[in-house]
């Protein structure tokens, strides 16, 4: 399946491949996701945001987008897995059209001062795709029960959140064209009604309340010695934070950092803000392993510090990335 992880320019996709690309892809993935589908759904979510489609779409081990410069959408590049898409329940164009809008939106957001964290971003692609749903009639109901069960992450929000903002842009939507005579909202009308709902509100800083003991029965993590939150502790990388994948961004990437599979990405600016990423996830996990060596947990402390590592070793490829930049 290696010719699947090949860099493909969307215009040229049918013309440029062959056809035993797209019958390994059907033996392997079904047919449920054409190659057709998935082009027209990157395009016609591109047309949603008056947007031109992405650079570059190929198959790889997740589904995401990856933004390039921030003053143009024109250089993204999309990824996309139909067997992810298949776990979630994602089976049909009319669901896929509603992710490929979360990742347009994150397209549409590139750049713009939003001052959002990752959550509040997340959410709002979520909406948006909400949004496109009320606008023209889609059944959100498919994308909702893919993100209903998923747990909160650093850079992701719980699923039962998602939902809760996915239904605000069905409901503004219709609320909008009732209200503006069948006329649709601006990307601004979103933003400044997506700032105003109680899935924003949710998000921003409370003021600390008086703090309980907890129950004497409450259920503690064995592993960590810590309360069960029903939190997994996932590292947010640059397919999470930095461009904001449709789902949870616990798997590894392959290569040096700002590699895709073995692609290299020529801008220095974007290798730095790599380095910068693996930087900080790195004390993620250091503070993380120092934390359970305080409380006795050597078995985790050695996790994270693995983890950290990790990172250490994807900052310095990513430094030495750099270096080779010639953009």
């Amino acid at each position: 399946m290696d010719g699947l992880l090949d860099f493909l320019n969307i215009g040229f996709l049918h013309d440029l491949l062959p056809s035993s690309w797209f019958d390994d892809a059907h033996q392997h993935f079904g047919v449920g996701l054409t190659d057709e589908m998935i082009v027209q759904s990157v395009q016609e979510a591109s047309d949603f945001f008056n947007m031109n489609a992405p650079m570059n779409i190929h198959e790889d081990w997740t589904t995401g987008v990856m933004t390039g410069m921030t003053f143009t959408e024109n250089d993204d590049i999309l990824v996309f897995n139909r067997q992810q898409m298949l776990d979630m329940g994602i089976t049909d164009k009319e669901g896929f059209d509603l992710v490929m809008t979360h990742e347009g939106a994150h397209r549409k957001l590139q750049g713009m001062d939003t001052g959002f964290t990752s959550h509040q971003e997340e959410l709002c692609c979520d909406y948006m795709a909400g949004v496109r749903a009320g606008l023209n009639g889609m059944a959100e109901g498919k994308m909702e029960a893919s993100l209903a069960g998923t747990t909160e992450s650093p850079s992701h929000p719980d699923g039962a959140l998602r939902v809760e903002a996915i239904e605000a842009g069905v409901a503004f939507a219709h609320d909008y064209m009732e209200a503006h005579n069948g006329v649709p909202p601006t990307f601004s009308d979103c933003l400044e009604h997506f700032n105003q709902t109680d899935v924003y509100a949710s998000t921003l800083p409370q003021e600390p309340g008086h703090i309980n003991l907890r129950p004497e029965h409450a259920f503690v993590s064995e592993a960590h010695g810590m309360p069960d939150t029903g939190i997994d502790e996932f590292h947010h990388g640059h397919y999470g934070n930095a461009t904001g994948d449709f789902i949870d961004d616990s798997h590894p990437t392959e290569g040096d950092h700002g590699e895709i599979k073995g692609i290299f990405v020529d801008n220095r600016a974007a290798q730095l803000h790599y380095a910068q990423e693996a930087k900080e996830n790195a004390e993620w996990h250091e503070k993380r392993s120092n934390d359970c060596i305080a409380r006795g947990d050597l078995a985790g402390a050695k996790d994270h510090a693995a983890r950290a590592a990790s990172y250490r070793r994807e900052e310095q490829n990513a430094i030495a990335a750099s270096r080779k930049c010639t953009k």
